[in-house]
């Protein structure tokens, strides 16, 4: 337990402390954060300021560290530091230094986990494309998987690459089994699974005719995520627009039996307050438009439904 929550994703001392320090130093939880664990603490520690420039949308900066590192001699043969510098060349949209920076990558690559480090990273450059080739990106995460099959940032972003690519099925597949593994190195891989699994049940039990499995699952598997949303300071509503619109589907589900309405009502009016807050917390007004306030919309509707069949 620590904050009061159940963590998982740290074995070690030193895997704690990382995460603590994202906690303290309120690190933005990034879609292309690619957590690793890496055994020098001079390097670990430039990778993460890398990343947080990164989530400040700093390139530039994150640019200049990553140069650095490179021109060290001790770290000249170091993979992640390639790795990162073609995730800075996508932010810069320098085509050129990403694939010098993937080519060198390569040259380093010593075993199948380098590797496979090397395919994801071309599947987490895929996915953020502002028109992702879906088939590409899951491709190439399909070779990371074959090497380490196991590994549950790989299976995470395959699991919501196939989402994308309109393969439901095996998309609930791979994002729980991203949750068995219990080595991975930052916890938010496995919150992020979290929430991907959640909204993935949550869509298909509005496609099915037998809606209450799912429901039950998503609400279950998300239990934490408000909460999770408030130790990691996320700086987007995505979480909690998840859970708001979880809760607000069961309290439409709940509003189908005449002994449940007060049960819906009160889960109605927990979606309203999260999606509230959801909409605050969002920075994107694309992403607020598109899904927070439909949601929203749709909750409060259900909500003085619910208050005018109670009165």
């Amino acid at each position: 337990m620590s904050f009061g929550l159940p963590h998982f994703g740290y074995m070690t001392f030193d895997e704690l402390r990382g995460i603590v320090w994202r906690f303290l130093m309120g690190a933005p939880a990034e879609k292309d954060y690619p957590p690793r664990v890496i055994h020098d603490p001079v390097l670990d520690a430039q990778i993460r300021r890398i990343r947080v420039l990164l989530g400040q949308s700093k390139p530039d900066r994150a640019k200049g560290i990553a140069q650095s590192i490179l021109r060290n001699p001790k770290y000249s043969n170091a993979l992640e530091p390639c790795l990162m510098m073609a995730v800075i060349a996508h932010r810069l949209s320098d085509e050129e230094l990403l694939n010098t920076s993937l080519d060198n990558a390569t040259k380093l690559s010593k075993d199948e986990d380098d590797n496979a480090e090397i395919w994801y990273y071309r599947g987490v450059i895929e996915r953020l494309q502002s028109s992702p080739d879906w088939g590409k990106a899951k491709a190439d995460l399909i070779e990371a998987e074959k090497l380490k099959p196991s590994d549950g940032r790989i299976l995470q972003l395959l699991g919501y690459v196939l989402w994308e690519a309109g393969e439901n099925k095996e998309a609930i597949e791979k994002t729980k089994k991203a949750l068995f593994d219990r080595n991975m190195p930052d916890p938010l891989v496995a919150v992020q699974a979290i929430n991907n699994l959640g909204y993935f049940l949550c869509e298909q039990a509005t496609l099915d005719s037998d809606r209450d499995p799912k429901l039950e699952e998503a609400l279950k598997v998300t239990e934490y995520l408000y909460d999770y949303h408030k130790v990691f300071r996320r700086v987007d509503g995505t979480w909690l627009d998840t859970r708001g619109w979880i809760l607000k589907s069961q309290a439409e589900n709940l509003a189908t039996n005449p002994q449940r309405l007060e049960e819906a009502k009160k889960t109605s009016q927990q979606a309203v307050k999260i999606l509230e807050e959801a909409g605050r917390a969002e920075t994107s007004p694309e992403q607020r438009s598109k899904y927070i306030e439909p949601h929203l919309r749709a909750a409060r509707e259900l909500e003085s439904r619910l208050l005018e069949n109670a009165n």
